[in-house]
């Protein structure tokens, strides 16, 4: 009894918490980006110290423009600057999961989404890879300290679970919400494609040059390539599952390449 007491107390603080009126403990509905860097518990585990190192110190490197960015805007808040975007953009790193969310608003939503492409552009070009859950949904966010909240299991389940391929996958309400984003928000699209599964993602391709691009398909070949080599004779099935995802990124790649030739 004493225990169900106590849990009960538990709740009931918790939900006075979620309910506060104080500005710092603000919870409510929020669009949510949380995805994680592919293969980062292999690559502290691996023997292969030079290619280990440099993927760590790229890493690190990517995400801490990634962070200053985010700061250099709230600053431009605080300070009382004219901002117009970005305005409740609050993000969290932690190991190789990475965390944004905003207010529920069109406009704000289309500038997170333009962080996140960019984030996970810069760490496209370290030989990184991406995978997550745009979601909207409740949310308490503090930078780098407390997150809880329903958006954060939703978009943790899809990352696991249904996304699959090194993608983001974006909810319909997400999808609606960042569809409804004023002119001047949506030139920082396109933002969104619909894969072969009937799902929207985000598109991190769409804004990358031909020569980025052409780049990014060597290193994908040569990861191929590597697979098939390594992996082949001692776990096929793991060979496989590696050969579908960057072959599916590969795919997204030629894609792009050839929207770009014909946009000449």
């Amino acid at each position: 009894m004493h225990r169900e007491g106590t849990r009960m107390a538990l709740v009931r603080g918790i939900t006075d918490l979620l309910r506060s009126s104080d500005s710092d403990l603000e919870f409510g509905p929020c669009f949510v980006a949380s995805f994680d860097i592919l293969g980062w518990s292999e690559l502290m585990r691996s023997k292969r110290r030079d290619e280990v190192a440099n993927k760590i110190v790229g890493a690190l490197f990517r995400i801490y423009h990634a962070r200053q960015l985010v700061k250099e805007g709230q600053e431009l808040v605080a300070l009382g600057g004219d901002v117009e975007f970005g305005r409740t953009l609050t993000a969290s790193f932690f190991s190789d999961s990475i965390l944004y969310s905003c207010a529920a608003e069109a406009d704000e939503a289309a500038w997170l989404a333009d962080r996140v492409r960019l984030t996970c552009i810069m760490l496209l070009s370290e030989g990184l890879y991406t995978r997550g859950a745009i979601v909207l949904g409740d949310l308490h966010h503090e930078a780098d300290k407390t997150m809880i909240g329903r958006a954060l299991i939703d978009a943790h389940e899809i990352e696991r679970d249904v996304a699959k391929y090194l993608r983001l996958v974006v909810t319909d309400e997400a999808k609606a919400l960042l569809a409804s984003a004023g002119e001047r928000a949506q030139t920082m699209g396109p933002f969104l494609r619909t894969d072969a599964d009937g799902l929207s993602y985000l598109d991190i391709f769409a804004h990358m040059s031909r020569e980025d691009l052409l780049e990014e398909k060597q290193r994908i070949d040569g990861e191929i390539l590597r697979t098939k080599r390594s992996d082949a004779t001692s776990n096929p099935a793991r060979a496989l599952n590696h050969r579908a995802k960057y072959g599916w990124v590969r795919s997204c790649i030629e894609r792009a390449l050839s929207e770009t030739a014909s946009a000449k």
